[in-house]
């Protein structure tokens, strides 16, 4: 009986202090008014300091291949990089209440387009299809 309570108070204490640390968001929007996309955003919150992880991948819409960002953010600000595997592009973007705007730029700086994505209604049903695919397109892009 001991042992039986012992579990159950870890195991309702870790729900308590792990609650609320993952959140996963889904933006659509466009690049330069024309070029529809959909950005997949997971936050985890470190719960020793309160700092935040993002893992992050986007598609053209015209297309099904996604591809991994990483991302880089100043919190206080508001203000994200995002950068492509391979870095075939880069988005800045400042972070607005449900949504990001700013700019995709070219690796070479030359080319730079207008960004605007907007919040959208996540179901349970696509937010687990995304949460697999990020996690498959992880493991291609970092398996060795």
């Amino acid at each position: 009986m001991k042992n039986l309570l012992l579990f159950l108070f870890f195991s309702i204490s870790q729900q308590i202090f792990s609650q609320n640390t993952d959140f996963t968001y889904l933006y659509k929007g466009t690049i330069d008014s024309k070029i529809a996309i959909t950005l997949y955003l997971h936050t985890t919150t470190n719960t020793c300091d309160g700092s935040n992880r993002y893992d992050a991948m986007y598609k053209y819409d015209n297309s099904n291949k996604w591809i991994q960002l990483n991302v880089s953010n100043n919190d206080s600000e508001k203000n994200f990089c995002l950068v492509e595997q391979n870095f075939s592009g880069v988005m800045i973007l400042t972070k607005m209440p449900k949504t990001f705007s700013g700019k995709w730029i070219n690796p070479n700086g030359d080319k730079q387009l207008k960004v605007i994505i907007n919040l959208q209604i996540l179901s349970s049903k696509t937010k687990k299809k995304l949460e697999e695919k990020f996690e498959k397109l992880n493991y291609e892009n970092n398996d060795c």
